[in-house]
């Protein structure tokens, strides 16, 4: 087990952003805008004041790097595990989902630049543009889709 971080040098106004990781006191941030309230009040007393009450009611503390409102305390077991970095990258990294095996929908008459093929993507059906020249059909090649990012198999169609 890790030994928490010494934490004494920070006071008890101190908030730690798990945003971007800064450590300090918080900056309050009033909504709206001043020029607006005092119009408001110059001439419409009513409006002027509902505005102003919103505006006191709606005050927040936001990092005062990134302006996050999500501040938690330092002492607070999420701070120090983050400041700790006991975060780690689990041993091996999760598999991704199997690609789900559609059919693909028969395409619309798509024409390839002369000396390129059209693959359809085993995941989308949307069609793709490759170099015929250099590709070895025996080499197993899979390429993420241009157009969904799933990972697919390059070939020539039949």
């Amino acid at each position: 087990m890790t030994r928490p971080p010494n934490i004494s040098w920070h006071t008890r106004h101190d908030l730690f952003c798990p945003t971007c990781g800064a450590v300090g006191r918080p900056i309050k941030v009033t909504p709206g805008n001043f020029l607006i309230e005092v119009l408001l009040w110059l001439f419409f007393l009513i409006p002027g004041l509902i505005y102003s009450l919103w505006r006191i009611s709606s005050k927040r503390k936001v990092c005062r790097y990134c302006s996050s409102a999500s501040l938690i305390p330092v002492e607070s077991p999420i701070a120090l595990r983050m400041l700790t970095h006991d975060l780690q990258a689990p041993a091996t990294p999760p598999t991704p989902p199997p690609i789900p095996s559609r059919p693909v929908p028969p395409a619309a008459i798509v024409v390839a630049d002369p000396g390129n093929v059209l693959c359809p993507c085993q995941v989308c059906g949307k069609h793709f543009q490759f170099a015929r020249d250099g590709f070895d059909p025996s080499n197993a090649l899979q390429i993420p889709c241009p157009h969904c990012g799933a990972r697919t198999p390059v070939f020539i169609p039949g």
